[in-house]
């Protein structure tokens, strides 16, 4: 039987970068039990929130090896503990496996707005909203030619190069090189980020992403098949 401590499942006490942490036994527990208090708890907060983009990381890292070291998957700068009258500076996580070796096999440009997007945790916001329904990306706002993509694919469940060049130019006002480079690089992003994947000229919403007996999703398998 493993002894824990009175930190246990404690959310303001658990921590990645915690050498302390990474070496005790109950670790796995404590994370899942201090991931379950963060998503109950009331308090709207910043601290609340990036803690919550850190443990949802973990939980998608599916393909990292079991004796991995979780202590080292840490945030770059780790979130003050005091409160203040502003909002808390947003944190940067470092790569995980997995997504280091995402990030290896997409094109220079794809890699470079991977990297970003991972170190910002934006890619947990990306499926959170997608796996709520959100269509608004809200909390990734400042990032049009990504809300337009994700928008186009969580309503249509299929895009084309064209249509996402098309989406570029008519939406968003770009000239033809500068849609044509952004298709590229989404082209890319979006299955590196996880909510798409190729099926030969198309990218397909994610499973996962799909509400049960959508109706969108008969007409898509129909239309791709033909």
């Amino acid at each position: 039987m493993i002894h824990r401590l009175a930190c246990f499942g404690v959310p303001s006490v658990f921590s990645f970068k915690s050498a302390h942490c990474g070496r005790c036994q109950s670790f796995e527990e404590c994370r899942k039990s201090s991931y379950e208090e963060l998503k109950s708890a009331a308090l709207d907060s910043d601290v609340v929130r990036f803690a919550l983009i850190e443990h949802e990381r973990i939980e998608h890292d599916v393909g990292a090896p079991a004796n991995r070291s979780w202590a080292t998957l840490t945030v770059a700068s780790a979130v003050k503990p005091h409160c203040r009258s502003y909002a808390l500076k947003r944190p940067r996580y470092g790569l995980t496996d997995a997504q280091a070796r995402i990030v290896a096999t997409v094109p220079k440009n794809a890699a470079i707005r991977l990297v970003k997007l991972f170190k910002s945790g934006d890619d947990v916001l990306v499926r959170r909203a997608l796996l709520r329904g959100d269509r608004h990306f809200t909390e990734i706002s400042n990032q049009r030619s990504l809300v337009l993509c994700l928008r186009t694919l969580s309503r249509e469940l299929l895009v084309t190069r064209r249509t996402l060049k098309a989406g570029f130019m008519s939406e968003l006002g770009w000239a033809n090189t500068s849609a044509q480079s952004e298709t590229t690089i989404m082209w890319n992003v979006l299955p590196g980020l996880g909510v798409a994947y190729r099926e030969g000229e198309a990218l397909l919403l994610a499973p996962e992403f799909i509400a049960d007996n959508n109706p969108i999703q008969t007409r898509v398998n129909n239309e791709h098949k033909s």
